[in-house]
């Protein structure tokens, strides 16, 4: 079975304010200084539903549609929220359809959750694959990223999945979250804002595709429906 990805998005603009001028906004890496290439504090990220929130923050800063637990075989896309600065309440915030990230099947067996993107070249890649291998636990998009589980974590009975970059660098950690708690991802190394975008997406691809077969109804994380609901379809 094969799916016909949905054509090309154009870049998404923000709006404009009353005065004609385009708006700043700031976004998940408004605390970047990309000239010294140090984050002032490292972001970490909850996945509630079909929202990504910053924990920082508690700002929305992608969406996910349809959310976590309506069943689909169609694309899942990924929208990033930017906000106004200078206290701007009046403007909403802009919106940019980052990716859309899809179930495929092949007769190699595994996952295959392809990944394209909707906007511009400049802000999204074009035609990456998330896979897990037949057989293994890992994850990985080729040159960009790998989600695995440490030796070390195995041997001391932690399940948390530490994320790489392409040169082996740890760039994240997902940690083992409580019964009643979100899926939760610390971001451990600066990235720039294109390459954090698309860690998201491949985390959101992730616990999507480790819900199994959700449930017809969007799972409630303060109920501790994740781990009644999605970590069963792990074992």
């Amino acid at each position: 079975m094969t799916f016909q990805s949905p054509p090309p998005y154009p870049a998404s603009q923000a709006s404009n304010s009353a005065d004609g001028m385009l708006p700043q906004y700031e976004n998940a890496t408004a605390g970047f200084d990309k000239a010294s290439g140090v984050y002032s504090e490292l972001p970490t990220f909850l996945l509630e539903d079909s929202q990504v929130r910053s924990a920082q923050s508690h700002q929305i800063l992608y969406e996910i549609d349809p959310p976590f637990g309506h069943p689909t075989t169609q694309a899942c896309s990924v929208t990033k929220l930017a906000y106004p600065t200078h206290n701007q309440d009046s403007i909403k915030p802009s919106r940019t359809h980052l990716y859309d990230f899809q179930n495929t099947w092949t007769s190699m067996g595994g996952v295959h959750l392809a990944i394209n993107g909707r906007t511009s070249k400049d802000q999204a890649y074009q035609g990456l694959v998330l896979v897990q291998p037949f057989g293994t636990s890992a994850y990985q998009v080729v040159e960009h990223f790998k989600a695995s589980q440490g030796l070390l974590d195995r041997l001391k009975g932690k399940s948390q999945i530490i994320w790489e970059d392409a040169k082996g660098k740890q760039i994240a950690i997902e940690p083992n979250s409580g019964p009643s708690s979100p899926p939760t991802l610390e971001v451990t190394a600066a990235l720039d804002e294109k390459e954090l975008d698309l860690l998201i997406t491949c985390w959101c691809a992730k616990v999507w595709q480790e819900a199994g077969k959700p449930p017809r109804e969007p799972i409630a994380w303060e109920k501790g429906e994740y781990r009644s609901r999605v970590l069963p379809s792990l074992n």
